[in-house]
This record gives C-alpha cells, structure tokens and sequence, in this order.
C-alpha cells in the first residue's frame, strides 16, 4: 500500500477519500436467504465529498447506483467523461473501470451510493445503459429519490423482511430508469428475447386497457406458465407488477404536467386503473404518497 495524504493505491484501487464529518457509509452482511431475492444490497453510503475526491477502482463484483444530491461530480466510464449534476440517477457495473469524484470546478459533491449484486442485476444494466451509460434526472420523482434515501434503514438491520423491501425497491427504482433511459424503440429493441419484447411492447402500447395475463401469453406464443416464467426472469418483475409500474409512471407524467384541470378520476381512466379509488390506492402503496399529495410536493 502506498499513501500520501488522502491519497491511497491498493490492489488496484487508488482514492482521495477528503469527505466531510457528516459522510457515513454501512457495509451489510446479508442474511444467507437472501441470495433468492432478484436483488441483495451490499453497501449503502452517503459522501460529502470535498475538492479533490476521487475514486478509481474495477475489477470487483456488483452494480452501483449513484443519486446525485448537490454540487456535481465527474465520472469515466466505458471511455467517456461526464459530469454527474444534481438529481442525475445512474447505474454502473463495478467490475467495469471506472473513476469518479467531485467536479474541478466544484467545492463539494453530495451524493448516496448504493451497491448490490443480483440475478437480474445484468439484465437491467444492459436495458437501462447499453453501450453508453444512462444518466436520468429525478427531481421531480419524489418517490425515486425518498426510497434511494430510505435504503440506509435496511443496510443498517438487514433481515429477511429488510432484505425483501429492498429487492422490491430496487425493482421498481430501475424499471423507472428502463422507461427514462433512452427511446422506446431502443428500450424495447434491448431485450434479446422476442416473445417477452412482443409482450412488453404490446403493455406499453395498451396500458391504457384491460391487459390479460392471456393475452400476453397469446402474442408470446407461449403458455402462461412459461410465459410467467420467462417474463420474470428477463424483466425482473412479474407482468401483473410490469403493468402495475407502465401506469404509475404514466399518472406521475401527467401529475406533474403543471396543470390541475385533470381530476384523478380522468387519470385514472387514462392510464387503465378505471377508477379513481383503485389509482390512489395502488399509487399509495407504490409511492407512499397519494397522487394528490404527489403533485403538491
């Protein structure tokens, strides 16, 4: 190990950690059952990084997601440079290169970072990023951000209960960045598996109707058993939970439009929930707020 200052080169990472008191990270030691969740959380962390932060590390297993609070950061990844604004959302898989840390220009850089592994962890980033990294601003997805930030409550007691409120959470924050990462045709065109990619353009294109678990089977050519399988497999989500989040997202786009001559009860008819009560019931218990509440925030 080599060290001066700050500065630290080990076994193939080298860091600045020059970071604030209120800096504070808690590394998990998931339960063994764990590993049949889609996704395990493995570290959670929030940095206030000063001028001079940096971190260059590879060659470890396991994704990170990065929720860009204040100030602005700068990562290289994949041979491109970007800076990381406030409320820029990305995710990176840890084995590839990568160096990351506060902007030049920038006297500090708040942000959380969370590391996980999964089965379905692959899948996404291949979805969401492609050749390129994605990077998607959520200031305006209150949701999003609240449950990035609540991940701290399960790293620091995680259970089987923890373990699978994370997984979920993981789910629905990444099946958001799927659907805001790129054109839908570019999304769609991702998933190698043309029976589910029939199926997941079939749900973005009908939302708005009654939508079968028959009828996406019968345009997948395959039985619902299969197709059940297969979907949750590549997606990560059930195709009820698939549907569940298409049209969630649709409300959040039309809440926040900055108009309030749309009622609830005519976005729920727009987004295939029929009623007003089935939308604010199912909206509370995805985003904890109700849809009311959402576009007052």
């Amino acid at each position: 190990m080599k060290s001066q200052g700050n500065n630290v080169e080990h076994q193939g990472l080298k860091h600045n950690l020059d970071i604030g008191y209120t800096s504070r990270t808690t590394v998990c030691t998931p339960h063994g059952m764990l590993g049949d969740f889609p996704f395990v959380l493995l570290h959670w962390g929030y940095y206030s990084a000063n001028k001079g932060f940096f971190v260059d590390f590879w060659n470890t297993d396991g994704y990170m997601l990065i929720l860009s609070l204040s100030g602005k950061g700068v990562m290289t990844y994949k041979e491109r440079k970007f800076e990381i604004a406030p409320y820029d959302l990305l995710v990176i898989d840890y084995k590839q290169k990568h160096l990351y840390g506060t902007a030049p220009n920038c006297q500090k850089w708040e942000y959380i970072y969370v590391k996980f592994k999964g089965a379905s962890a692959a899948v996404y980033d291949k979805l969401i990023n492609g050749r390129e990294v994605a990077i998607i601003n959520v200031k305006n997805a209150r949701d999003i951000c609240a449950r990035i930030y609540g991940m701290e409550i399960y790293a620091r007691d995680m259970n089987v209960n923890s373990g699978m409120c994370f997984s979920n959470d993981m789910i629905y924050i990444l099946n958001y960045m799927v659907m805001h990462s790129a054109k839908y045709e570019q999304e769609v065109g991702k998933i190698e598996n043309e029976n589910i990619r029939r199926a997941v353009e079939y749900i973005h294109k009908h939302y708005q109707e009654k939508i079968t678990l028959e009828k996406l089977s019968e345009i997948s050519y395959l039985s619902k058993y299969h197709f059940t399988r297969v979907f949750k497999q590549i997606m990560g989500v059930a195709p009820y939970e698939y549907v569940i989040c298409v049209r969630v997202n649709k409300v959040k786009e039309l809440l926040t439009e900055g108009t309030r001559e749309k009622s609830i009860q005519t976005i729920a008819s727009a987004t295939g929930f029929g009623n007003g009560k089935n939308l604010t019931r199912t909206f509370k218990k995805i985003t904890g707020m109700t849809p009311e509440q959402y576009r007052d925030v």
